[in-house]
């Protein structure tokens, strides 16, 4: 992977070799190749945003993509960021015998699958005939107490403690509790970007209810709000400070939406497999939103083709 300042020799040096200006597809299939767009460190064509290199990227340039940046120093040990290539996650994981196994949870009494490791002391004997984890937020719901009359899914993978797609419904009560999760006290995933405005999510840890709930500032909406561009609408307190997207930007340049590259528009990272189909996060390199849109891809493709003005028949998604 090319790093930010290879990207512009690389581009400079092929627009000398054909001795023209670069067309913006193939400055963009350029500079898709080189890096993978998020947040920070604009690399500009003629003055327009085609693509950026992250956090994590400028420091480490080899570092693999599965480590997104809002992982990386977030004081959280992510495996994706775990490598060498990646600085070993910033340091995030100093003191943790896993990742994702947070210090005190082995011997606290509840099993957490990500600390049942010998690294870990198996959990410190938690996982003995225990069955109880620990669960972010919000305790697991009770499954009896929920009407399963119209889930279709085999009952043995309920409650599972593990995600199932097929059992991730509303009927089937996101597998149980298994697949539902809260980004804030109150607020559910799944209630995220489903065209209502649910205040409990209208916050920055639920990305303002996935652009529900309106503008924050003329021109701002929510879904512009860190998607790793500089919006200068979303440039104020009341959007967050565009959720550092502008950071360390000595000038902001307006970003024009409708000229740039789809799956830039409003794809976070974080609605990718979160239980709610995000038909901007249906391409090749949002890895087809996880599976969240089982079922509904001719839907999405028309939804994006006519995005993009395109008639939809017969078309993939962008690479």
């Amino acid at each position: 992977m090319l790093s930010h300042y290879g990207c512009i020799l690389l581009l400079q040096s092929l627009a000398q070799e054909v001795e023209r200006p670069l067309a913006e597809e193939e400055a963009f299939g350029i500079i898709s190749q080189a890096v993978a767009p998020n947040e920070n460190n604009v690399l500009k064509v003629k003055g327009r945003v085609f693509a950026q290199v992250d956090r994590v990227r400028a420091e480490h340039p080899e570092c693999q993509m599965e480590c997104v940046d809002h992982m990386w120093k977030d004081e959280w040990c992510n495996t994706a960021c775990y490598t060498s290539e990646c600085g070993y996650d910033g340091h995030d994981c100093d003191g943790w015998c896993a990742p994702d196994c947070k210090p005190g949870w082995p011997g606290d009494g509840k099993c957490d699958l990500d600390c049942f490791r010998e690294e870990c002391k198996w959990d410190g004997g938690d996982c003995d005939g225990k069955y109880e984890q620990n669960h972010i937020g919000f305790p697991p719901p009770d499954p009896i107490a929920f009407d399963y009359g119209g889930c279709k899914c085999e009952p043995r993978l309920l409650n599972n403690a593990h995600c199932d797609w097929e059992c991730n419904s509303a009927e089937c009560n996101w597998d149980s509790g298994d697949c539902r999760h809260q980004c804030s006290a109150g607020c559910f995933t799944q209630w995220l970007g489903d065209g209502e405005c649910d205040t409990l999510c209208n916050n920055e840890s639920c990305f303002f209810d996935k652009g529900d709930c309106g503008e924050c500032a003329p021109g701002c909406t929510a879904d512009k709000i860190g998607n790793g561009l500089c919006d200068a609408a979303c440039m104020n307190e009341k959007c967050t400070w565009d959720m550092g997207d502008c950071a360390g930007y000595c000038k902001i340049y307006p970003i024009d939406y409708k000229t740039m590259p789809f799956e830039y528009n409003a794809c976070r990272k974080e609605f990718i497999g979160d239980g709610q189909c995000d038909c901007m996060c249906f391409n090749k390199q949002c890895k087809f939103d996880g599976g969240d849109c089982i079922g509904q891809e001719e839907e999405c493709r028309a939804q994006v083709a006519r995005a993009q003005g395109r008639d939809g028949k017969g078309y993939d998604p962008p690479y």
